[in-house]
C-alpha cells in the first residue's frame, strides 16, 4: 500500500535524493508552484499528484517504510533510498 504523500514525507525524500523543487517537478511532471504548495502546506497531496510523485520518487530509488508498533497498527512511514540506485543522485 502506498501511503498518502504528506509535506514531511515529500522534503525528506527530495533531500535523500539532492533534488530541488524544479528537479521533481520534471521528473514527476507536476507543476513546481504545487510542489511548493504542497510542502508548505499541513495537507496531504491528492490522489492524482502523489501518483505522480509516488512514480518519480519510486524510479529513482526511494522507498517509503511503515512502521508499526507492538499491536501491529500503523505508526508512521519513513522513507528510504535502495543502495545500487544508479539513478538516485541525477535530477
Amino acid at each position: 500500500m502506498k501511503p498518502t504523500l504528506t509535506p514531511a514525507l515529500v522534503r525528506a525524500a527530495r533531500g535523500l535524493l539532492g533534488w530541488s523543487q524544479p528537479d521533481l517537478a520534471a521528473k514527476s511532471g507536476v507543476a513546481v508552484r504545487t510542489i511548493s504548495r504542497l510542502e508548505s502546506s499541513d495537507d496531504a497531496a491528492s490522489s492524482k499528484v502523489s501518483s505522480a510523485l509516488h512514480s518519480a520518487f519510486s524510479n529513482s530509488g526511494i522507498r517509503f517504510v511503515a512502521k508499526y508498533d507492538d499491536g501491529g497498527n500503523l505508526e508512521s512511514y519513513g522513507v528510504m533510498r535502495v543502495s545500487g540506485s544508479d539513478t538516485a543522485s541525477e535530477p
